[in-house]
């Protein structure tokens, strides 16, 4: 009795395992998740192997491209190794420019990607790039451009075909400071502190003056603005709204304002 079960459950065990294979062996749809688990280990003697799985013996266990499902042995080896399929994935693909000043000009982008998982057998970029040789992992894209482009790399195995994308946008800057001027050139906004921006409101900033007035200046397109001051609200502002010249020779119509009255101390300022 003993001995019949013992065949009974290693039979149930055969039959379950070649079912396992079975249905690993199919291809993964494009939207299906990998499995996890990297590699799934079946011990049988390699004659049963090869003849279960259609193999001839003295040769080596290989499953067709496209499976999902790859197998190692060597003849005579008494233990056959699957390793499940692996998607190929991007993980990082940067350009050298990032944000620019509205009016810069670029005539070159350098572009570069790293990837992960399985081997590619296709690659290509859009705008105009397409298709690169398998190994590349950056290029230099020589192309004349002054507004907002994306890229966006493509790279498939044959079974998966991930996408990741990187921009270069185009920005206006906001400027604050001080000056004892009571006018500003173009130089002299260009000169104040400033960053990337598109909208007026910005979080509490500091600003130091000794017998100077406070400026803050950004496109008027952006609407107008109110001030805190040191935590109450503050009209004591003039506005001058005028064609302002950025350091990369874009014209737009800024609105700059300026404390009304020369100020010496810290001040604490809010914009909205």
């Amino acid at each position: 009795m003993k001995r019949l079960t013992f065949f009974l459950l290693l039979s149930a065990f055969q039959l379950f395992s070649l079912s396992v294979f079975r249905l690993a062996a199919q291809p993964l749809p494009a939207y299906q998740t990998p499995w996890v688990r990297t590699n799934l280990n079946y011990s049988t003697s390699a004659a049963n192997a090869r003849s279960r799985l259609g193999v001839a013996a003295g040769t080596n266990f290989a499953v067709a491209a496209g499976t999902g499902l790859t197998a190692v042995t060597n003849p005579g080896a008494t233990l056959i190794t699957f390793s499940l399929y692996t998607a190929p994935s991007i993980s990082s693909f940067t350009n050298d420019q990032g944000t620019l000043e509205i009016g810069s000009t670029v005539t070159a982008t350098g572009l570069g990607w790293a990837l992960a998982g399985a081997a590619i057998t296709s690659q290509s970029l859009n705008n105009g790039i397409n298709g690169m040789a398998l190994a590349l992992r950056g290029t230099n894209h020589t192309s004349t451009y002054t507004t907002d482009r994306t890229y966006t790399l493509t790279v498939s195995d044959g079974i998966t075909t991930p996408t990741a994308s990187t921009s270069i946008a185009f920005s206006h800057k906001r400027y604050w400071g001080v000056s004892a001027n009571a006018t500003l050139t173009d130089g002299q906004v260009i000169a104040l502190s400033k960053e990337f921006s598109a909208t007026r409101v910005k979080g509490a900033f500091s600003l130091s003056a000794a017998a100077e007035y406070l400026y803050y200046a950004y496109p008027a397109s952006w609407g107008a603005a109110s001030f805190t001051v040191n935590g109450l609200p503050s009209t004591a502002w003039t506005l001058v709204t005028r064609a302002f010249v950025n350091a990369s020779g874009n014209s737009t119509s800024f609105n700059i304002y300026r404390s009304d009255n020369l100020l010496t101390g810290t001040y604490s300022i809010e914009v909205n």
